[in-house]
């Protein structure tokens, strides 16, 4: 049941990482089976992984030395931490041949099919909703939010665009810009969302598409092994044979601390909004009362 509804969802986001080249794992649509990737993009991803970490490590020294004010400085550490979450999550140095053997006996799964019962369909639509709001975020949602960001906001510490473009442009539109700094403008901004962009799917690869099917996987064969009566006392026996290394429930922690993060960061935006607004009408306000008291001035 759980096979066939995470199938499609595994495919779609597994087909958007060979485009991009960010995964480790190749879908092979004639195979209809998972594999490694080849050669190039081993080394590509490989090398983008130092990339984002050296970027990453200069913009913790950016926020470090800015001279904006606190509330500015937790919004973008916030900010730079979900793509340090999303970064650590998706860190590995080549494709694991146990996530391979889990997807591929996965998509085994999926082409039986199996009647479920009213709950099961439920269960399923409340999975099936969940993988296409994260698939959603991951592939549209975060990438565009990036994009309106730059656009708006190009000098936006601590990334790229506050260390190259001159404070001139800091306040410009696109249209405004002349032609080498448009160019310049649209190669960062391209960079910031691709970045994103990859830095989304491998998160929702590890996380989603091998973590949580992985568990949902092994729930679905646990319910059909256990009776129901005794369901509770027997899971409890039940033994996976496997460890987790520390480094690998770090990059779980990592990403189940995304969801607050970006809660934090629309909360802390909307102080800082609430903050320069208040200060903007009192300064206008005292502007206003003197001009009533001396009309002279």
């Amino acid at each position: 049941m759980l096979s066939q509804l995470l199938l499609p969802h595994l495919k779609r986001n597994l087909f958007v990482g060979n485009f991009h080249h960010c995964l480790y794992y190749v879908w092979d649509f004639r195979l209809q089976r998972l594999f490694p990737c080849n050669k190039f993009d081993l080394r590509w991803t490989r090398s983008l992984i130092f990339i984002y970490l050296f970027y990453l490590i200069v913009q913790i020294v950016g926020i470090r030395h800015s001279s904006a004010a606190l509330a500015e400085k937790i919004q973008v550490g916030i900010l730079t931490s979900v793509y340090t979450s999303c970064l650590v999550v998706g860190i590995e140095w080549k494709a694991d041949p146990a996530n391979i053997q889990l997807l591929n006996m996965i998509h085994q799964k999926g082409q039986n099919r199996i009647d479920v019962g009213p709950n099961g369909k439920i269960l399923t639509k409340i999975i099936d909703l969940t993988y296409t709001m994260v698939g959603l975020t991951a592939h549209v949602i975060a990438p565009f939010m990036v994009l309106v960001l730059f656009i708006l906001l190009p000098c936006q510490e601590p990334f790229i665009g506050s260390f190259v473009l001159p404070p001139s442009e800091c306040s410009k539109s696109l249209r405004a810009s002349g032609i080498g700094y448009l160019i310049l403008r649209l190669s960062l901004i391209f960079l910031e969302v691709s970045q994103m962009y990859r830095h989304c799917v491998n998160a929702a690869h590890y996380t989603m598409h091998i973590l949580v099917a992985g568990i949902l996987n092994l729930w679905e064969e646990s319910t059909q092994i256990l009776s129901s009566t005794n369901f509770d006392h027997n899971f409890r026996q039940l033994q996976y044979h496997d460890a987790m290394s520390v480094s690998q429930l770090m990059f779980l922690a990592a990403g189940a601390a995304d969801t607050f993060l970006v809660n934090v960061i629309y909360c802390t935006g909307a102080g800082i909004v609430h903050m320069k607004s208040s200060a903007y009408l009192e300064r206008m306000r005292g502007v206003v009362k003197a001009f009533l008291f001396n009309p002279d001035c």
